[in-house]
């Protein structure tokens, strides 16, 4: 079968895990930043003024399937099978049976959605790329399927809200992202 995700502006991040924001909902969002992962794909990170933080950890092609939510503390962040470790500009990622390290840049005005279309959180990570706003990501079904997306567009600013749309088969299915605070 062959999934696609269509946006307006932006491809779709997607998988499932219930934790969202910082665990005090009085809490700040103070800075971020996000990675490019050779060879397994992208992560974003939301950075708290409490001191917590967020990210997501999103599998591309063969890596799909190991995509997680991430939570911790500024600088040490973990989820499913990963450890992620932030420090002087830079990222390492530890898994079980690999690891991978890159920059990490600022998020800027990137960061951060997500939605639960059919009871699986979906996440949106947006980053800036030189010429605007890229984003990359997957789609997870309730049923335990991924797919991968890619990003169909232009990102020219990124709100609080994004609509999007995602073709499974025959079915389409349209929802509101909101940019996780």
């Amino acid at each position: 079968m062959n999934t696609r995700l269509l946006l307006l502006s932006l491809a779709l991040v997607a998988c499932g895990d219930p934790d969202t924001d910082s665990d005090d909902p009085a809490a700040t969002v103070v800075g971020g930043g996000f990675a490019q992962l050779t060879d397994f794909g992208v992560l974003g990170v939301l950075e708290y003024d409490d001191g917590t933080a967020i990210g997501y950890l999103c599998g591309q092609g063969d890596r799909i399937e190991d995509t997680s939510w991430l939570s911790g503390q500024v600088g040490q962040l973990s989820g499913a099978d990963w450890d992620v470790a932030i420090a002087d500009g830079s990222v390492t990622v530890t898994g079980t049976a690999d690891s991978f390290t890159a920059d990490f840049a600022p998020i800027g005005q990137g960061g951060l959605f997500e939605a639960a279309p059919q009871g699986c959180r979906s996440g949106l990570i947006v980053s800036p790329d030189g010429s605007g706003f890229s984003a990359a990501g997957t789609f997870c079904a309730p049923d335990g399927a991924f797919a991968q997306v890619e990003p169909v567009g232009t990102i020219v600013a990124p709100g609080d809200f994004i609509s999007v749309q995602v073709q499974l088969g025959v079915e389409t299915l349209d929802f509101d992202m909101t940019r996780i605070r």
